[in-house]
C-alpha cells in the first residue's frame, strides 16, 4: 500500500503527540528574572531522534513575538501568533532545539519579547510564557549533498 504525504505526515504527527507525552514538563516559573530557563531531558536523544521545544504562550501585546535563544544567542526560533484577539493566549508552539545547545540532557534558553516598533527586546514574563519543556521527537537524518 502506499502512503500519500499527507498520511506521512498524520503518522508523523501521531508519533511526535506520543513521544510528547513521554516528557516531563518544566514550569515556566522557572525563568528567572534574565530570561533565562534551563530544561532538562529525561535521557539522552538517540540518533534517530532530534529535541524540540513545546512552548505554551500565554497573553502577548499585540503584534509581539517571542524570541527563543540558545546560551550562546542563537537564536532557536521565533513564536509569532496571527489572528490571536485581543486578551487571549498564544498558543502552542514547537521550536526545533539546535544540536549544539544541547549539553548533558540540558539545554539553556533565553526568551525575549519584541514588541512592534520596539528598538530592543525585553524579557519574557511568566504570564506570556506559560510552560516549555523539550520533547524528543522521531528524525530521519538525510545523508549531506555529495554522497556523504
Amino acid at each position: 500500500m502506499r502512503t500519500t504525504g499527507w498520511m506521512r505526515s498524520h503518522h508523523l504527527v501521531l508519533g511526535f503527540l506520543g513521544i510528547g507525552l513521554l516528557a516531563s514538563p518544566v514550569p515556566a516559573d522557572t525563568i528567572d528574572r534574565k530570561g533565562h530557563v534551563t530544561l532538562t531531558l529525561e535521557r539522552e536523544p538517540t540518533a534517530e531522534e532530534m529535541v524540540t521545544l513545546r512552548v505554551t504562550a500565554g497573553v502577548l501585546p499585540r503584534n509581539a513575538r517571542v524570541v527563543v535563544r540558545t546560551e550562546d544567542g542563537e537564536i532557536a526560533g521565533t513564536i509569532t501568533p496571527f489572528g490571536v484577539r485581543p486578551g487571549q493566549k498564544a498558543g502552542v508552539h514547537t521550536i526545533p532545539v539546535p544540536p549544539g545547545a544541547l549539553s548533558k540532557k540540558k539545554v539553556a534558553l533565553r526568551f525575549e519579547v519584541l514588541e512592534k516598533d520596539a528598538k530592543q527586546a525585553r524579557i519574557a514574563t511568566r504570564t506570556e510564557i506559560e510552560d516549555a519543556k523539550l520533547i524528543l521527537i522521531p528524525a530521519t537524518r538525510r545523508p549531506e549533498k555529495g554522497g556523504k
